[in-house]
């Protein structure tokens, strides 16, 4: 049997929500990209494991999980539990199906770095995925040295595929589905915000930009994970802001669907802002509307084509959104259409997947 093997954290949608640790986004990228590069004829088999909370703050033993292996939550052996564990499911796999072409592993944490060390010396060659680096610079150090063994890598961010001196490497930011019809706007404009509710996310920006906002008929609606304090006081105070906390896929679908725009407000002076990709931009490019942002160097130039770039302050955000509610029906189909055109050209399905077929084939022929 010829196939890849995919070693990250992979559960449904609803454990997704509902775990502390567990990134939404991840797991959305994640499955994105499998559902579609299988549908196209890899075959690919999984395994990895679901991060929690050390204990006591999670469980003390995270049972298995379908092809997500259990590991002993405890601090001092937390990290040999899962390189154990992980490395018996790599070898049952190969027990079962052979030696895969490719160990593909979701960024590049110890257990994965490990593993993947094994498996290079059994002749398997490895591909880490990076999509976020260790923001703490000793976990850093430790990331950088373990990659740099890698037979190839595949990048998120722009700027860590071109700071990156491994040889084979490919920048891939990942798929976006064919473009969302959208329902009329509604009688109150809403500019739309999804993520994780933290520094990086960059949501007290858009908070504080939003404040500035004199318009009174315009709404920012908030969807996401993590520290919902800031936003629940900003909504407090502007009935304008709609804080709908964490929601379904379907959810975030309708909301974007009546959304006039989406909003990007990463603040750029975070490093850990500059080696990864917010990947909220894929979703927000499926509905073919303005986009505000702000610029990190984790997006590829070519974006400044589909985005509104403003400078990472409240003023320069507010007075976008201003110039936003002014555009007029026929500039904003216009907008749409390039957006629509970006998107065929630079991240349709079929184009990406056959761009990933490519490199990994002449990768491991």
């Amino acid at each position: 049997m010829s196939y890849y093997a995919w070693m990250g954290p992979i559960t449904d949608d609803t454990s997704a929500i509902d775990g502390v640790a567990i990134s939404i986004a991840a797991n959305k990228w994640q499955k994105t990209v499998l559902d579609a590069w299988t549908t196209s004829g890899t075959q690919f088999t999984a395994l990895g494991f679901i991060p929690a909370p050390t204990w006591p703050r999670g469980a003390m033993h995270q049972a298995q999980k379908e092809s997500m292996v259990g590991y002993i939550n405890i601090v001092p052996l937390r990290s040999a539990s899962l390189i154990f564990s992980l490395h018996r499911a790599m070898r049952r796999m190969i027990a079962k199906y052979g030696k895969p072409r490719v160990l593909f592993t979701y960024n590049a944490p110890i257990p994965h770095l490990a593993v993947a060390q094994l498996a290079r010396r059994s002749g398997i060659a490895w591909v880490p995925i990076i999509a976020d680096v260790p923001d703490v610079k000793l976990s850093y150090l430790v990331h950088e040295m373990g990659v740099a063994h890698a037979d190839g890598a595949i990048f998120l961010s722009w700027h860590s595929f071109i700071a990156s001196r491994i040889k084979k490497k490919l920048h891939f930011e990942g798929i976006v589905r064919k473009p969302v019809a959208s329902l009329p706007e509604p009688r109150m404009p809403a500019i739309l915000f999804t993520g994780t509710l933290n520094r990086y996310g960059g949501v007290e920006l858009a908070l504080d930009a939003f404040a500035r906002v004199r318009t009174p008929d315009v709404q920012l609606w908030i969807c996401g994970k993590g520290d919902a304090r800031i936003v629940e006081l900003h909504a407090r105070r502007d009935k304008r802001i709609k804080f709908f906390g964490v929601v379904t896929d379907n959810k975030i679908e309708e909301l974007s669907r009546h959304a006039l725009a989406f909003i990007n407000p990463r603040p750029p002076h975070l490093a850990a802002n500059a080696r990864n990709f917010p990947s909220k931009l894929l979703e927000y490019l499926a509905f073919a509307k303005p986009i505000i942002s702000t610029w990190t160097n984790g997006i590829p130039p070519h974006y400044r084509a589909v985005l509104r770039v403003v400078e990472p302050n409240p003023a320069a955000i507010a007075r976008e959104v201003e110039l936003l509610l002014a555009t007029t029906a026929d500039e904003l189909a216009q907008e749409s259409e390039r957006i629509g055109s970006f998107v065929a050209e630079h991240l349709s399905t079929e184009g990406q997947i056959a761009r990933l077929n490519r490199w990994a084939t002449q990768l491991c022929p």
